[in-house]
């Protein structure tokens, strides 16, 4: 399966990076669908890198010819982007923010639809957004509407929350609210391979070990 994976991605002209959606997932609190966390745990043993082209962006929404501007709220939600959130299709809390900002301010816009499928994410970045969302629907003097399409759980409830008015399709979801976090325990492989880990922590008397990949939670 490996030799099978790694042919597969030298004619994609990508580079295999088991595990590192993985470390990064366990590495901060989410708010993200208990569900949703599972699978991109389970998509993370095996990682396709694209290679260093910049993608083109666009300036984040479209515009109907009734003239209300759809910002695509996408995917799992994260604080910063990179090669491989754009591999996951995950939307970037900052580039929301600036799509609605640059949607507000388009003077052919009468109103902006946040159209939402996401089941939320990280929880760094989540209430910036939040608060940023909610100054530009005070401030910009037209409405700003949100419709879950299908999905606008945890995080992306919480961006769904500073619209005016929230839509959800027939088979859409939404709330979902809370906290998750994922610990990888490695201290089992560790272990068969001999190795053996000495925390050194301050202040004196914590459990130098806990939140440690390196050993089990206490």
């Amino acid at each position: 399966m490996v030799a099978r994976n790694a042919a597969v991605n030298t004619q994609l002209g990508c580079t295999a990076q088991p595990g590192l959606l993985a470390v990064r997932l366990a590495s901060r609190p989410l708010a993200i669908a208990p569900r949703a966390l599972e699978a991109l745990l389970a998509a993370s043993r095996v990682v396709l890198a694209p290679h260093s082209d910049a993608v083109t962006r666009g300036r984040g929404y479209a515009v109907t010819d009734a003239g209300i501007a759809v910002v695509p709220v996408l995917g799992p939600l994260v604080a910063r982007g990179d090669w491989l959130t754009e591999l996951f299709g995950a939307s970037v809390y900052g580039d929301v923010g600036d799509a609605v900002a640059a949607a507000l301010a388009d003077p052919s816009v009468r109103g902006v639809v946040m159209e939402i499928d996401s089941p939320g994410g990280e929880v760094a970045g989540m209430f910036d957004l939040v608060d940023r969302l909610g100054a530009f629907r005070q401030s910009a003097g037209k409405p700003l509407w949100a419709v879950a399409s299908e999905s606008a759980t945890s995080a992306a409830y919480a961006i769904a929350s500073t619209a005016e008015r929230i839509y959800v399709t027939q088979t859409g979801e939404v709330g979902s609210i809370g906290v998750v976090a994922a610990h990888v325990d490695q201290s089992g492989a560790d272990a068969k391979a001999g190795l053996a880990w000495t925390f050194i922590r301050t202040p004196v008397g914590r459990d130098s070990r806990r939140g440690f990949p390196d050993a089990g939670l206490m």
